[in-house]
């Protein structure tokens, strides 16, 4: 009995390179029928996974949080140049672009990343 139970276990805590190349599908913005496509399973499997699989989820969250800290920092970075091109050509050159940027919502307003919940057992309880 304990044997069915940490096979279990792992079924629902851990994820399979199907459910990987789903979820890369996913985070990009892909439906659930394009990320079935790619992994090579049925959007209905797919759906249970979002729906139902606390490692998958947890899995996906984790994906989604990384993406965000990467668009962030690539966000900060440009914020950065903006402005030094506005120090830089503040007196002599049209500096329009980079207040655009500004203005747009480089400095005008840092966002933290959303809250995430990436651990299946946090997953699996909430329900």
């Amino acid at each position: 009995m304990e044997e069915r139970e940490t096979e279990r276990y792992k079924l629902i805590r851990e994820i399979d390179d199907k459910q990987r190349l789903t979820i890369v599908a996913l985070v990009a913005g892909k439906t659930q029928a394009e990320g079935a496509d790619a992994a090579g399973v049925s959007r209905v499997r797919v759906n249970r996974w979002v729906n139902h699989h606390p490692g998958f989820q947890a899995a996906m969250n984790g994906y989604r949080a990384e993406l965000v800290a990467q668009q962030t920092d690539a966000i900060r970075h440009t914020d950065s140049k903006a402005m030094n091109i506005v120090m830089a050509h503040m007196e002599y050159a049209d500096f329009g672009e980079a207040m655009s940027w500004i203005r747009t919502g480089g400095l005008a307003e840092w966002r933290r990343p959303p809250s995430a919940r990436r651990e299946p057992r946090t997953l699996s309880t909430r329900r």
